[in-house]
């Protein structure tokens, strides 16, 4: 018997033998399933699909480390960045001295608005003899910025180390961490330094940066 490739009206090249017939006499007869057709590629199974995702997220999370520590300067930077910082604003104020305890609180929220990192600014201002009469001081809160005045009896300002220490040493000091009472209300180190013009030391500025508390 004479069996006839033929190929559907309108394809005149198509050769998937899906699509081809095989004329036997008379009769049309379709050709044989191809074998692509009758099986196919079964998916994973739930449990492999689901161990490759625990595998993806955990090597997520190992990259992730040492990503985020990397974002985050450690102490000695920051308290470099405060070295650098507190210089330059203490010789800007010396050669465009602030009139008043108000210019100096928006120069000390310029300067943390400058430096996201530091906790708190201040200033100490110093008569002649060194007393302070009057102290800005202006720190973050959760809402933006908190602004007191230090110089008040109940603070003792003319005891807290960073001004007895930097007028004592007539240099920046950083002093010890201590619980910021009546301040920032934290523990905290503070980088002191005081300000002077040609008539000689006329104010001390600061930066505190927040510690762990001792013991933690």
């Amino acid at each position: 018997m004479l069996l006839e490739r033929v190929l559907p009206p309108g394809n005149p090249g198509l050769t998937d033998p899906e699509w081809s017939e095989y004329r036997v006499g008379t009769r049309l007869e379709p050709s044989p399933e191809p074998v692509a057709s009758r099986w196919e590629i079964s998916p994973n199974p739930w449990w492999m699909t689901l161990r490759l995702a625990f595998a993806s997220l955990f090597l997520l999370s190992i990259m992730a480390i040492p990503a985020c520590g990397a974002d985050e300067p450690n102490q000695e930077e920051l308290r470099s960045e405060v070295v650098a910082a507190l210089d330059v604003l203490a010789a800007e104020l010396a050669s465009d001295r602030p009139v008043d305890a108000t210019a100096y609180t928006e120069r000390l929220r310029a300067y943390l608005d400058a430096h996201p990192a530091f906790y708190g600014a201040a200033a100490a201002l110093l008569d002649p003899a060194g007393m302070v009469t009057a102290s800005p001081y202006v720190h973050r809160t959760a809402d933006g910025h908190a602004i007191i005045d230090l110089a008040v009896p109940s603070y003792d300002i003319q005891s807290q180390a960073w001004v007895t220490e930097p007028l004592a040493a007539n240099a920046g000091v950083w002093t010890d961490p201590y619980f910021d009472a009546g301040g920032g209300e934290i523990w905290m180190v503070t980088r002191s330094l005081p300000v002077r013009d040609s008539d000689g030391i006329f104010a001390l500025v600061t930066t505190d940066l927040p510690v762990e508390a001792p013991g933690r």
